[in-house]
């Protein structure tokens, strides 16, 4: 399946809604979208998986990337909406401990 993003900007807050798979096949895609939005050093940054289906290890290990940038500049970056697969996986790997899901 293929991952819609979409961005929205709030003042100091961005948020980007994902639509899909987050996996190898997608993940150039969120990885280009998260650039422009940490290059923009939004004070937050929320990124909504609740139309997320499935994510793999590619697709953690770019959202893990994205949390340690974000995290080095002292800004927020904040998961919402998991549900599901990418729940679980989140949860099995203890990532729900590191990043706010």
């Amino acid at each position: 399946m293929q991952l819609k993003i979409e961005t929205q900007i709030n003042e100091a807050t961005h948020t980007i809604l994902l639509e899909g798979d987050l996996d190898a096949n997608n993940v150039g895609g969120f990885r280009k979208t998260m650039a422009q939005t940490i290059e923009a050093e939004p004070k937050e940054i929320v990124v909504d998986f609740s139309k997320v289906e499935f994510l793999d290890s590619t697709g953690i290990g770019a959202v893990i990337q994205s949390y340690k940038t974000v995290n080095k500049q002292g800004n927020e970056f904040r998961l919402v909406g998991m549900r599901g697969q990418p729940l679980q996986t989140f949860k099995f790997l203890k990532l729900n401990h590191l990043i706010a899901a």
